[in-house]
């Protein structure tokens, strides 16, 4: 699928964007609910062979098995519309073959990715539907209706690509490690 290799030449910045809804009441009080919390997590300018990465979705306890100078397996996958750029790299796991060392995300990341994911098209579904109409009065029908298929349903095409990614990681490095959270 989306696999990598080189020398890693720069590891870039890692980064943590978190973005909390703050609600003001008419006397002033503020509050944020449990769910107004959002966290994204990137590297921002890894660069693996020729190929330099923007923002490269990356779990936490992936970066730290990052090195400099080595060379490396990087297993990505592809996440379509999910903000900009239009198409969104994540990291699944990194692998240094000479070594005979890989570290994978680990199962659980995995499945509470796969259950945010499955959500998406709930959300997606009116963006979907606003795209196929623009898309039908240019589009014969067959065309605008894919369209609205294929911006709905990313993000379950997303955790396909992921799991794909992921199981051929293990497949060839069965004993890559989860590192834990830090």
């Amino acid at each position: 699928m989306f696999i990598h290799t080189g020398n890693i030449h720069s590891l870039g910045n890692y980064t943590e964007i978190t973005t909390q809804v703050v609600h003001e009441d008419g006397y002033g009080n503020r509050r944020s609910g449990m769910f107004d919390t959002q966290k994204e997590r990137f590297i921002d300018g890894l660069q693996i062979g020729t190929r330099t990465f923007g923002r490269l979705s990356c779990p936490i306890n992936l970066y730290g098995e990052l090195e400099q100078g080595k060379e490396a397996v990087l297993y990505t996958w592809a996440h379509p519309f999910l903000g900009f750029p239009p198409l969104r790299i994540g990291l699944v796991g990194v692998a240094y073959p000479e070594e005979g060392r890989a570290y994978v995300m680990g199962a659980g990341q995995v499945v509470l990715s796969l259950v945010a994911l499955a959500l998406l098209p709930l959300l997606w579904f009116i963006p979907a539907f606003v795209l196929g109409g623009i898309a039908g009065s240019i589009l014969p029908w067959l065309l605008s209706v894919l369209v609205f298929v294929l911006v709905c349903f990313a993000p379950w095409f997303a955790g396909l690509l992921m799991v794909v990614s992921y199981l051929r990681m293990k497949a060839r490095f069965p004993n890559a490690t989860t590192t834990p959270w830090r």
